[in-house]
């Protein structure tokens, strides 16, 4: 056992190391404050007590807003640079232009029918560019013959045969659309797009020609047979075709070609 002194010389040494535990810790706090604090020790608020703890450093350090501007916008250079390099900011335009085309084909051929007109796309080689507008006859009349069975039909009836029966007479004129004048507007090809030949039922065009090539849209909700044939900045053809009983367009990612065949000879046989 123990006798009292050594429990008291015990005793003594635990409250020691105890002593110079503490000691040890609330230095290294205090070392770790000292870290955190910022070198303005001097602030204190209004009314004479401590600062909040954003002016006394007890906080995380964090981007400032000027910093998180600058960090974006070098950001958008290096996306931008890479974006003109490679090329990928024409190759997304050139693709919104082919699907603006065949989506435009496919409306014009719909809203021949709605308007009751003939719509016709036209294709301006020297300007590279495209174009809508409605044709109207000259004369106003439908058909050269109309004047000459006025008299036995009547004015309602040749009203009636021509809403029911459009068709184009010998003279027209090209008018901004009526419903939409938008579309009147040209509408320029991509940097690099190449319009190289159309193709209908009358002929193929290229750039020698002398006419520009259109197409025609009927409000009896029939199209013209069309192919049109375009080079891409890659070097890559690209054709465009136009289903002339649905109106619908596709897109091929070739030079592809087409035959109108309907109607023909070959084809009765």
């Amino acid at each position: 056992m123990l006798t009292s002194s050594e429990q008291d010389r015990e005793a003594v040494g635990t409250k020691r190391s105890r002593q110079q535990l503490g000691s040890n810790t609330a230095l290294r706090l205090s070392a770790l404050v000292r870290t955190t604090r910022p070198t303005n020790t001097n602030c204190k608020s209004r009314a004479g007590v401590f600062c909040s703890a954003y002016h006394t450093g007890y906080h995380t350090r964090a981007f400032t807003l000027i910093e998180l501007v600058i960090v974006i916008t070098i950001i958008g250079v290096m996306l931008t640079i890479f974006g003109f390099r490679t090329g990928t900011f024409g190759f997304w335009r050139e693709e919104g232009f082919l699907r603006r085309l065949s989506e435009t084909m496919v409306f014009l051929n719909r809203q021949a029918v709605v308007d009751g007109s003939f719509y016709r796309l036209e294709f301006d080689f020297e300007k590279s560019q495209y174009s809508v507008g409605v044709m109207q006859e000259a004369s106003g009349v439908t058909s050269a013959s109309a004047g000459a069975t006025a008299g036995a039909l009547g004015n309602l009836s040749l009203e009636l045969n021509e809403i029911l029966s459009p068709a184009l007479g010998s003279t027209q004129t090209l008018i901004p659309p009526p419903s939409l004048p938008s579309l009147a507007e040209p509408v320029p090809f991509p940097e690099g797009v190449i319009l190289t030949r159309v193709k209908t039922a009358r002929g193929t065009q290229d750039a020698k020609g002398d006419e520009k090539p259109y197409i025609l849209f009927s409000p009896r909700g029939f199209s013209e047979f069309a192919v049109v044939h375009f080079t891409v900045s890659s070097g890559n053809p690209v054709t465009i075709s136009i289903n002339p009983f649905t109106g619908l367009a596709e897109v091929f990612r070739e030079d592809k070609d087409f035959n109108w065949n309907y109607g023909s000879k070959k084809n009765d046989e």
